[in-house]
Formats: structure tokens, sequence, C-alpha cells
């Protein structure tokens, strides 16, 4: 039997339709979609973290991301665009699970990944005689100690409670 093959154009998609000659379809193949981001950088509570784009191979050319039904949230302040991008600014210091999906055409995979936020570090240093700080010097980029971070003082002693030296040393 002859086979015939005929062009269909429906929308904006090409379409290979095969009539006859046996039963192996025929079309441009499709390479299996997989996600290519095996691990995420560490953020810090309270600083910016560094804009990071999930990749993925295969599908037709074009991936949409998103957090996967059923997934734990990204860590507090972050989010994902559809694009892929990961962006914002960690409040909370933990490690993060979570899974993501990427849609490619018809196919759909996830992946599961993780981010550690860190706790911020702030040096307290004194200016003048006597045990009592009176200026906190802060992280770059961290205009405050969020709740949970971290006060060492110069002699490295870390601090229980920061916002009580912290009430002290900015006033």
């Amino acid at each position: 039997m002859n086979r015939r093959v005929l062009p269909l154009i429906v929308g904006s998609l090409l379409l290979t339709l095969a009539c006859g000659g046996n039963d192996n379809p025929t079309g441009p193949a499709v390479a299996t979609l997989a996600v290519t981001t095996t691990s995420l950088s560490n953020g810090v509570q309270g600083v910016d973290y560094e804009t990071l784009t999930l990749a993925a191979t295969g599908g037709d050319g074009s991936y949409s991301w998103a957090l996967a039904s059923g997934s734990g949230p990204l860590p507090s302040g972050l989010t994902l665009s559809a694009d892929g991008d990961i962006t914002g600014n960690p409040s909370t210091s933990a490690t993060w699970d979570f899974s993501v999906e990427v849609t490619s055409g018809l196919q759909l995979v996830q992946a599961a990944l993780s981010i550690t936020v860190e706790a911020t570090l702030v040096r307290i240093c004194a200016t003048s005689a006597g045990n009592m700080p009176n200026y906190a010097t802060l992280a770059e980029g961290v205009a405050a100690v969020p709740e949970g971070g971290i006060v060492v003082l110069c002699d490295g002693v870390h601090l229980a409670d920061p916002r009580v030296v912290l009430d002290k040393a900015l006033t």
C-alpha cells in the first residue's frame, strides 16, 4: 500500500499525518523532558538571594515552571517565576525541601530540590571603653537583625537574644 503524508496546520501547530503503509506514525521526534538543575545555592536570612534560573532539556524547547502540586513551600520571601527564576529575600533560616515541575509541550516532569537559608550573622563591636557596645556593624545588605538572626561580639561570643543587645547598642 502506498503511504501518504499530509501536512495539517492547526492554529500555529504543524502536524504531520501519515496514512497507509505501516502502523508506525511519523513526525518530528520530541526529546524526553528532564530537569537538569540538581542543586541550589544557599541563601542568607535577610540578604537578597542571587537570582537563580532553573534549567531543563528536551521537550519542545519552551519551558514553564511552577511548584509541584503537594510540594513544600519555597523559603519564606522567595518566589519562583514561570521562567524558572528563583528570586527574593529569604526571611527565615532553615532548610527548605520542595518540588518543582516543568512543562514543555505535552510533557511534564518534577524534581525535588532544597535551599538552605543560613541565619544572618551580625558582628557587634564596641567603639568606646567598657563591655557594652554602642553600635552594630551589620552584614552587607542587612538593614536589621531578623528574628532568629545570630549576633557575635567581636570577641567571638554568641548571644542568646540579640535584640536585647541591639536595642542598647543602637540607641
